[in-house]
């Protein structure tokens, strides 16, 4: 299990310290300059993202689909000015679609990229998107979908490798209750993990307040198998 981290905080935040630090339990830091690349280059991003990944953190840079109906001609090129401006790793590709309709969109854009592609739709989408991308965000909802819901998971993700999934998972008031949540997450078969107890609108613009806690137990779970893909 590692960590997936929605970093929308400013590139000179102290908080990018603070996240780096913990670059033994972090995997993927998320950039959001401007709801996307933006239209300029940020040498302040450019800067972090170059910190980050020489302490071993892949950078992902934002990119909204509108659920698989904004042009994709501008996915590309938010995902060329990402490439061009601050060398990221790969993309958190966000309001992603789950249903059949959209699965072209998603395998065309996968297929025409290189580095690691993250779809959000947030919920578990169908079972043929697991071959249009190298992570899921099957969560990305408050506190009690995750500690109190009954249906553990979507069925087709039990012979899957954890390193497919995600929980993004914000308004978890406790250190305790983020620890159940992870050991949950870990039994149901999902390798990335981001716990927060930040809240709506924005539950991203800071770091959870157990952040070390967090990191300290999650690398206790982690497993000895790689997540990446091969």
């Amino acid at each position: 299990m590692k960590i997936i981290c929605p970093s929308y905080f400013y590139a000179t935040s102290p908080l990018w310290p603070t996240l780096m630090a913990q670059n033994l339990a972090v995997e993927y830091a998320i950039i959001n300059p401007a709801s996307g690349p933006g239209a300029v280059k940020d040498n302040n991003y450019a800067s972090v993202t170059a910190a980050a990944q020489a302490r071993g953190i892949s950078i992902l840079g934002y990119v909204a689909t509108t659920y698989g109906s904004k042009p994709m001609t501008s996915v590309l090129d938010e995902m060329r000015r990402y490439d061009m401006w601050y060398g990221v790793d790969g993309y958190f590709l966000d309001e992603a679609a789950s249903g059949t309709d959209k699965i072209d969109y998603y395998a065309s854009i996968y297929k025409g990229v290189k580095g690691i592609v993250v779809l959000n739709p947030g919920t578990y989408p169908h079972q043929a998107y697991v071959e249009v991308c190298d992570v899921i965000c099957v969560e990305e909802r408050g506190v009690e979908v995750t500690e109190d819901r009954t249906t553990d998971l979507a069925n087709w993700m039990k012979g899957q490798p954890p390193g497919k999934f995600a929980y993004i998972i914000f308004g978890v008031t406790s250190a305790a209750k983020m620890r159940r949540i992870l050991s949950k997450a870990q039994e149901r078969n999902v390798g990335y993990i981001f716990v927060t107890n930040d809240t709506l609108p924005n539950p991203f613009d800071s770091l959870p307040l157990y952040w070390v806690d967090e990191c300290a137990f999650v690398k206790d779970l982690a497993s000895t198998l790689s997540l990446r893909r091969s």
